[in-house]
């Protein structure tokens, strides 16, 4: 991965963005198809549908336990030099496991940037990727998320501060920010499939 001197902490990492985010994934194909599992938007013929965790439409066969590694490199100074600089380090972690007796993945994502870590680790059901569980620890900061349907409970903790926690019921389900590489790899690759995904962002716990 490479970035801007600009953008390279920024773009490293999602979970230090704040962001919330309503993802459009189409075909190259302009008309829409109807499918399975999804909620209308607007109205009229030319109404999108939204993805929603435990859709039919997603497909999870294709993962398997994996492990890959990666870098980011700057390849440019802030007056506008071309460099090449490897500023940090990264790994992305698949694993199966079970939830409460259902098959279920881990995702855990760990990224050194210049010796600041951050570590993301998130339980969702393989059974339409629908979020279960999150820990982030980014320094001394750990935040533990709790997803159910459209609920999120958010709970922040820090070395000589009281726990916060945040709790939205955001009406609709939502996938969460750091599985969404997932759920893009699992979106059918069939003519003229067109739909939203819904995003809650980690980053700004916002609604």
């Amino acid at each position: 991965m490479r970035y801007s001197s600009g953008a390279l902490f920024r773009g490293a990492t999602r979970n230090m963005i704040p962001l919330f985010a309503t993802l459009t994934i189409a075909s190259a194909a302009p008309a829409v198809a109807q499918s399975t599992h999804v909620a209308p938007i607007g109205s009229g013929a030319g109404a999108s549908t939204a993805l929603v965790p435990g859709s039919g439409d997603l497909t999870t066969a294709h993962f398997r336990d994996t492990t890959t590694s990666f870098r980011f490199i700057q390849d440019r100074l802030p007056k506008g030099d071309s460099v090449d600089i490897v500023r940090g380090v990264g790994h992305e972690q698949i694993r199966h496991v079970t939830y409460q007796g259902r098959p279920a993945m881990l995702l855990v994502k760990t990224v050194d940037l210049n010796g600041r870590m951050y570590v993301d680790s998130s339980t969702v059901l393989v059974d339409g990727l629908a979020p279960v569980s999150e820990v982030s620890i980014l320094g001394s900061r750990r935040t533990t998320y709790a997803y159910d349907g459209a609920r999120v409970h958010r709970s922040v903790t820090q070395p000589d501060s009281a726990t916060r926690t945040t709790d939205h019921d955001f009406r609709v389900p939502m996938f969460h920010f750091e599985g969404l590489d997932a759920v893009i790899r699992s979106i059918p690759l069939r003519p003229n499939y067109h739909t939203i995904v819904r995003l809650y962002s980690e980053g700004d716990d916002g609604t």
